[in-house]
């Protein structure tokens, strides 16, 4: 599964029995600039930027809501 945005999409990379990690990459480049996966201290999906990395407001507004789809994903499976 891909969820792709105006600069950045995320690409799932791991699947767990109850979690899942994905990768962010640019759109032009297809580098990988961060992940995302589950942060058990948290209890939540969290993002973990490459370091050097630069995002502006909206890739972190799209950063912003596909976390929020994941954990609210995660938070219906535990119900």
């Amino acid at each position: 599964m891909r969820t792709i945005y105006k600069h950045i999409h995320f690409v799932k990379v791991g699947e767990k029995p109850r979690t899942s990690a994905w990768e962010i990459r640019n759109n032009k480049t297809g580098s990988v600039i961060g992940e995302i996966s589950w942060y058990a201290t948290w209890r939540q999906y969290c993002t973990m930027p490459k370091g050097g990395t630069v995002f502006n407001n909206q890739c972190l507004r799209d950063i912003a809501g596909f976390l929020d789809k994941l954990n609210l994903l995660q938070r219906q499976k535990i119900k």
